[in-house]
């Protein structure tokens, strides 16, 4: 009888698959307007008949539940899927790819840049280049309908003999990249100013008046500096994350080990850096920044691109009035339901200002020390007082920023271990998560992101994994060696994208295969680019380099991951089942591994265009200057969940 029914579930398995294959979209209705980015998991709800198959099939006794699992997603769908959820039309692939063909076709090289790319594809092996070859056929057979919407049209069908112009390549990625960057990092995809949102704010009046004076205006307010709340936060908290808190710390040397050992405690009022920076006694962390680099400011009222950030030394007579830069919040509405301005922590303007690497005569080091920080904010908006006056521009609340002398560190991050929590869904047969990396830094604003050489284990591939199954004493190291860690300054963004293919499928070789080479193809192109200057050239001509130098490196990332899942999407035999890009700036990659710096609460967000995988760092522990924290990668769309523990070390 078991066997009966385990046939005839086998059998409604194999029509549901197959209505999974035909499946097609229904078409736009004429007059629709669709988002490019919809929050939307539009691969899971078109397999429920499967997932019921599946779940009887799993619990029917002596049945082997790692043999049982759900079919692949068919191209058309996971095309489907990015049409609708990629945050703007990508512009390298066809160009990458135009210069793969105008090679393989036996044209001559239009320009320098060409023949350094032709001498590139000369020199790589058969397999690296039939792999290639490969990418570019799948690419060709992309449907037109989807070819338009997932790449912008004027880059579509070139004529053969048009070569690729370096300028035009690099302005182009270097375009795309701030776009992917700011969408992954902050959920928007464009940046105006803040929205006008009048409240009443409280001043200290004459000391002869019993009440403090009341004024309804735009005025700005600083929420957070470098992520760290502020003392003065609307709205009031009843409690500070606990890295937040300012820490003290006893430090002692190990007589056996060497080792210095550190007891750290929260510290309390009077010992706060700041005497009027502390919340119910406990002292705050005074957020700290380097000269040269960017901070970041989050609060409201930032509703002018014309923002100034002034800094004013808290001991010193050093002032400075800095450019800024704006990205407003375009979703938070102004009002409430009823009626009331919305005006505290619920908006999140985001404003960026370089802090300056000399004093203002030009002729010294930037002065270290705990500097005021407030904004100003020009009445282009002409809002008149209810006295009728009309101020020029409209001051925030003071805030701190602790500025440190530069300071030459040293790190290196790997991976220890893994853990399966639930397996991927592959086709029948055991799994195969196929890992890579890719490490990007940027060493100041306006220079020219250089991408890492790694060390030999730039891809890990996890063989048969199983649920409950741990990956222990692993050592993939992404960042640095044993006795050579990396020493950088500015931003150092780690890309990481894995793909679950079946470990019988023939095809898993050629898939593999081509996104080793076609990384490697990217990573020579823009080498190529950032050595010729276009690059710099390209990102030396944005506005607003400042607010856009994380947005930058992680797009960067970004976009060479979208390239090569783009064209697994179009293959088929591969589904993403982790995605993931860790931007760090040389000062958080320093307070992550600074023993005086507490824990991280554990956070959660969702990640990629269309938000399918969900990510949640959990940190675990700090030991001296190394920590540990585990990333765990849940998949909506493949019911799958993987644990990977990175470890960060500083070199002492």
């Amino acid at each position: 009888m078991v066997t009966q029914e385990l046939d005839q579930l086998k059998k409604e398995l194999e029509e549901c698959k197959e209505k999974l294959r035909v499946y097609e979209p229904p078409p736009r209705r004429e007059g629709d307007v669709i988002p490019r980015k919809r929050k939307r998991q539009c691969r899971v709800t078109r397999r429920s008949c499967c997932e019921q198959v599946l779940e009887i099939l799993k619990e029917m006794p002596g049945v082997e539940r790692r043999y049982f699992h759900k079919p692949k997603v068919p191209p058309k769908v996971k095309l489907s899927c990015l049409c609708d959820t990629l945050p703007t039309k990508d512009t390298i692939t066809p160009q990458v790819f135009h210069l793969l063909r105008r090679y393989l076709e036996n044209q001559e090289p239009g320009n320098g840049f060409e023949s350094e790319i032709f001498a590139y594809f000369k020199g790589q092996d058969a397999k690296s280049l039939e792999a290639l070859r490969l990418g570019l056929k799948v690419y060709d057979e992309i449907p037109a309908t989807k070819q338009r919407c997932l790449f912008r049209e004027e880059f579509l069908n070139w004529p053969l003999e048009k070569p690729i112009d370096a300028d035009t390549l690099a302005k182009a990625w270097v375009d795309e990249a701030v776009i992917l960057g700011r969408d992954f990092l902050y959920d928007q995809a464009t940046c105006e100013a803040g929205k006008l949102r009048p409240w009443e704010r409280e001043f200290p009046g004459d000391p002869d008046t019993p009440q403090p004076t009341k004024v309804v205006a735009p005025w700005p307010w600083i929420n957070s500096v470098n992520g760290l709340r502020t003392a003065n936060h609307r709205q009031p908290l009843d409690y500070y994350l606990p890295q937040e808190y300012q820490r003290e710390c006893t430090f002692t040397l190990d007589q056996d080990t060497q080792e210095v050992k550190a007891q750290c405690q929260d510290a309390t009022w009077p010992n706060c850096e700041m005497s009027g920076h502390q919340h119910k006694g406990k002292c705050l962390r005074v957020p700290e920044a380097r000269a040269g680099q960017v901070a970041t400011l989050v609060g409201f009222n930032f509703f002018s691109k014309n923002c100034k950030v002034e800094l004013y030394h808290s001991e010193q007579p050093y002032k400075y009035l800095l450019e800024a830069t704006i990205c407003g919040d375009a979703k938070t509405p102004v009002h409430q339901p009823d009626g009331a301005v919305i005006a505290d922590h619920r908006v999140t303007d985001r404003l960026t200002f370089q802090i300056p690497d000399k004093t203002p005569d030009g002729l010294y080091e930037f002065v270290p020390g705990i500097y005021l920080v407030r904004v100003f904010v020009p009445n282009d908006a002409n809002y008149n007082l209810t006295d009728g006056s009309k101020p020029k521009h409209f001051a925030s609340n003071y805030a701190y920023l602790k500025i440190l002398p530069s300071q030459n560190l040293k790190y290196r991050i790997w991976l220890d271990k893994g853990h399966c929590y639930n397996e991927t869904d592959g086709e029948w047969f055991s799994d195969e998560i196929y890992l890579k990396a890719i490490p990007v830094v940027l060493k100041a604003v306006g220079e020219t992101p250089s991408w890492l050489e790694l060390p030999a284990q730039e891809t890990w591939t996890w063989s048969d994994a199983d649920e409950g199954e741990t990956l222990s004493n692993w050592d993939w190291r992404l960042v640095g060696e044993p006795g050579a860690p990396l020493s950088f300054e500015g931003f150092l963004a780690i890309g990481l994208i894995g793909y679950e293919v079946d470990s019988e499928d023939a095809l898993k070789d050629q898939v593999k295969s081509f996104g080793d080479a076609y990384l490697q193809y990217l990573k020579k192109i823009w080498g190529l680019l950032a050595g010729s200057g276009a690059a710099g050239a390209a990102i030396g001509a944005l506005k607003a380099v400042s607010l856009w130098v994380a947005a930058l490196i992680a797009g960067i990332v970004i976009a060479a991951i979208l390239l090569v899942g783009l064209i697994w999407a179009a293959w088929a035999p591969a589904d993403r089942v982790l995605f993931d890009v860790i931007v760090l700036p040389e000062e958080g990659l320093f307070f992550l591994t600074d023993p005086k710096t507490p824990l991280a609460a554990t956070s959660t967000r969702e990640l990629g265009s269309d938000q399918d995988v969900t990510l949640s760092v959990i940190p675990e522990s700090k030991l001296n200057y190394l920590y540990v924290e585990e990333r765990r990668y849940s998949s909506a769309s493949e019911g799958s969940e993987y644990g990977l523990w990175f470890v960060y070390k500083r070199d002492v």
